[in-house]
């Protein structure tokens, strides 16, 4: 396969963010062309990797004897390379590939690594600088995902990711899904999570108005659309908030009047006891 042929025949971008998923504003705009995720679901994102410049650094590491693959073998491998931010997680794949020699029996099979956003604990850029060999420059941005069990004094990443054509955006639509499913943290979660959060909040107090009002938020309807729905779920809570402190007045007075009720059954009885002692 003419692995440069095929990087070229990519041209444009020409996949974007889902409309379910437009209104988190680190992936608005985001385009990509790699179209491995193709129909799966839960993808929010799916970020390039530049192919060319990966091919082009390890080839010349190779010749320098720094990388011990030749060829074909350094295009299989970073041809099979795709990753994607989704709904749960990071998501990174090493397509099944040919390797070694090139035939059957030498392939690699398949493998695939999610990192959930729950267990992220670091996201961090390592731009290049520098050279290798002191001829070769580096040119490929690094991204190093940390977990609670990564890391220590062995720096052993939970997963290691070279070559993103855009390192920042991913970095930046990794922390904002972070905090999005923990719903909160540093900073504010993206809109298509605070609207769902707000509603789920105010359905107990409210029912069915609440669930629909939560349903159509999922649907996807606009920003203005479910503030209205805001609005009016708020106006329901302040009125029964209202009916709750007059029932508590009420049973407040009727509380008064029990009491005043055994006070005055006590006098009787007084009465009537002094009468008989009498």
């Amino acid at each position: 396969m003419d692995y440069t042929a095929a990087s070229q025949a990519l041209g444009p971008k020409r996949f974007s963010v889902l409309k379910t998923y437009q209104s988190i504003p680190e992936a608005s705009d985001l385009e990509w062309s790699d179209d491995f995720f193709e129909g799966d679901d839960g993808i929010v994102a799916v970020f390039d990797f530049d192919y060319l410049q990966i091919v082009d650094f390890n080839t010349q590491m190779a010749f320098a004897g720094l990388v011990p693959t030749l060829g074909s073998q350094i295009e299989w491998e970073a041809y099979a390379q795709h990753v994607a931010v989704t709904v749960d997680g990071i998501r990174f794949v090493q397509d099944k590939r040919k390797s070694c020699w090139g035939i059957s029996v030498c392939d690699k099979g398949r493998h695939s690594k999610t990192v959930p956003f729950d267990k992220i604990t670091d996201c961090d850029i390592v731009e290049p600088a520098g050279a290798e060999c002191l001829c070769i420059p580096r040119v490929l941005m690094t991204v190093n995902i940390d977990t609670a069990s990564s890391g220590g004094e062995s720096r052993q990443y939970e997963l290691k990711i070279t070559g993103l054509q855009d390192a920042h955006r991913f970095k930046q639509l990794v922390w904002a899904m972070k905090r999005a499913t923990r719903g909160g943290g540093t900073g504010a979660a993206p809109a298509y999570y605070q609207a769902p959060q707000a509603l789920e909040m105010t359905e107990r107090a409210n029912g069915s108005s609440a669930a629909n009002a939560l349903e159509r938020a999922r649907s996807g309807e606009s920003n203005g659309t479910v503030k209205n729905l805001l609005r009016d779920i708020r106006t329901e809570l302040r009125e029964n908030n209202q009916l709750m402190r007059e029932m508590r007045e009420k049973e407040k007075d009727q509380g008064i009047e029990k009491v005043q009720g055994t006070g005055s059954c006590k006098d009787a009885a007084a009465t009537f006891e002094k009468g008989e002692m009498a």
